[in-house]
């Protein structure tokens, strides 16, 4: 009798190893087929249309994410990169019996391979004051040629992991310059829609990409005044939206806003609505809508190691 118990250990793309997984999991998206004789009540025959697997990484490595999307072949507007060129293993480290864990050189752990047919981009962040930064992402796979679209690989060693030095909680919302003071919670959802396609009577996606974008941030705020000045009809952005991730310090609590360590997200057109007032101490939320800028060019830029402006 098999004594197996498997832990999440995050992902390697094409090389590159990204931990700290929050929450790890395979979704194979198998579409029911079910057919019934004529005249009969249940069915006769029983299988499955199609297979469109998705892979689902919640890390708190929010810098190596940016790091990733914003590099290498295919980064595309700091939301989405294509692996095509490499393979992207889905990483489970096996448990001892009687013990902890196995070794990570042991070739006892499991890998869930995309042989090259791979498209990873992330999704949103939710940040306040009281915890850390875990970005959601999500890695798609495709058929391409003989391989299929993913391969269970058993027996493996995984590499070893980096150490737990990346770690980022709320910072500052500015808008046109101004920074909004008293900020409670911050969250960023970049509206990714997905366009998977079926053809020849593959039974699963020989082509994924990304159909539309909608970034929004919203944020929620004590200081009435400062969000007030919004108004009720719309407010654009004519001088940046920037929003700041703070890096903690290990040993410590934060790095002081002045070092270059800290994250900034940064769209330069939109529009910020007022949203509502709300709560027994008042807390008005808003949301900013992001555009492409006149000209041209993403909707927003993520830059890493900048100092928090006072």
């Amino acid at each position: 009798m098999a004594n197996e118990l498997f832990y999440s250990y995050g992902a390697r793309f094409d090389g590159t190893y990204l931990g700290q997984a929050d929450d790890q999991s395979v979704e194979t998206n198998l579409s029911d087929l079910i057919s019934y004789q004529s005249g009969d009540y249940a069915p006769g025959y029983t299988g499955a249309k199609s297979s469109a697997p998705e892979y689902k990484l919640d890390t708190m490595d929010v810098s190596s994410v940016f790091s990733l999307v914003s590099s290498g072949n295919g980064g595309v507007d700091d939301i989405v990169r294509d692996f095509s060129a490499g393979n992207v293993d889905w990483l489970y480290r096996a448990a001892a019996n009687r013990s902890t864990r196995e070794a990570v050189a042991t070739q006892k752990h499991y890998i869930y391979r995309m042989i090259q047919n791979a498209m990873f981009y992330w999704e949103s962040f939710r940040a306040d004051s009281k915890g850390e930064i875990s970005l959601s992402t999500k890695t798609i796979a495709t058929l391409k040629g003989a391989n299929p679209v993913t391969t269970l690989i058993p027996n493996q060693a995984l590499p070893t992991a980096s150490d737990v030095a990346n770690l980022y909680t709320m910072g500052k919302v500015v808008v046109n310059g101004t920074t909004i003071t008293r900020l409670q919670s911050i969250n960023w959802n970049n509206g990714v829609k997905i366009e998977n396609e079926l053809a020849d009577g593959a039974e699963s996606p020989t082509f994924a990409g990304i159909d539309e974008i909608r970034p929004i941030c919203q944020f929620e705020s004590q200081d009435l005044a400062a969000v007030g000045a919004f108004g009720f009809d719309g407010f654009p952005i004519s001088n940046n939206f920037d929003v700041y991730l703070r890096k903690r310090k290990i040993g410590k609590i934060n790095y002081p806003d002045s070092d270059t360590v800290h994250i900034r997200l940064r769209a330069t057109a939109g529009t910020v609505l007022f949203g509502r007032v709300s709560g027994a101490k008042a807390a008005v939320n808003c949301r900013c809508l992001m555009s492409r800028p006149v000209g041209g060019g993403n909707v927003f830029a993520v830059t890493t190691g900048v100092a928090i402006p006072s």
